[in-house]
């Protein structure tokens, strides 16, 4: 019972109801058993274009505003809302939901060479508002990492809404994932083992914008970065946290861990 109310305070009754109503978080974690099940948001949340339409992207964190204090959204994987070209093809201002209901709208989208991102604010009147902003904050004192917080080999963890929480390892710090000919982002390659001609990938379609971080012995947490893509073999593609947080800074937002 302490657990179940613990739960609440996280995610809200009305999600509570359909994790016991056979949701079982933990059937999605036969793939590494010694990662406990999640209660982020990441993992319950995900990005639907439409009422009863499936995720088809996650969510990585919140976003602030440098001169809009009201301001409040979420970091996502820009190209959920592309064509097969790569082109933007759904207008801003659509909104976007979890189990029937409105929780904000896309508005900001950016996709080249250098990030994959998209921004959703937040409906403050969304009636689970204080659950979601919660529950994406899960750790005190979470802070950025750079190249030097981690090595090949470190293990981390990817949260997402379509493969929940699993173990991943870094295979490579600054791989050159490639999309298309004009389409190139460099990014942090993450695989299920640490030796890549074992590994497999980590993630799924819905995967993608979802949220990997590392925990150290210390204690520490540390914000690794957002998932962009994968092989659909090896592994998984993952846009560096010191890249996503350049780009907001450079347009007026920030990172809120």
């Amino acid at each position: 019972m302490k657990k179940l109310k613990q739960m609440k305070s996280i995610i809200g009754s009305k999600q509570i109801l359909q994790l016991i109503k056979g949701q079982n978080k933990n059937q999605l974690h036969d793939r590494c058993p010694d990662v406990e099940a999640s209660l982020m948001g990441q993992d319950i949340y995900g990005v639907r274009l439409s009422k009863d339409g499936p995720d088809v992207g996650s969510i990585c964190c919140l976003v602030g505003h440098k001169q809009n204090n009201d301001y409040l959204g979420i970091l996502t994987a820009g190209h959920i809302f592309n064509d097969h070209k790569g082109i933007r093809r759904l207008p801003y201002g659509i909104p976007i939901f979890h189990n029937g209901e409105s929780y904000g709208h896309f508005h900001e989208h950016k996709y080249d060479n250098l990030v994959d991102l998209a921004l959703i604010q937040l409906d403050k009147n969304y009636p689970y508002f204080s659950d979601l902003e919660k529950s994406l904050r899960p750790f005190p004192n979470i802070r950025p990492a750079t190249h030097s917080d981690f090595e090949i080999g470190d293990e981390v963890i990817v949260v997402s809404k379509i493969s929940s929480k699993r173990s991943a390892y870094v295979l490579e710090k600054n791989y050159t994932y490639q999309t298309s000919e004009v389409h190139k982002l460099q990014t942090i390659k993450v695989g299920s083992t640490s030796d890549e001609q074992t590994s497999k990938v980590v993630s799924d379609d819905g995967d993608s914008g979802g949220c990997v971080y590392l925990k150290k012995n210390t204690g520490e947490f540390y914000f690794v970065g957002m998932i962009v893509g994968d092989n659909r073999l090896r592994f998984t593609c993952v846009l560096p946290a010191t890249t996503i947080i350049d780009f907001l800074q450079n347009n007026s937002y920030f990172v809120r861990l």
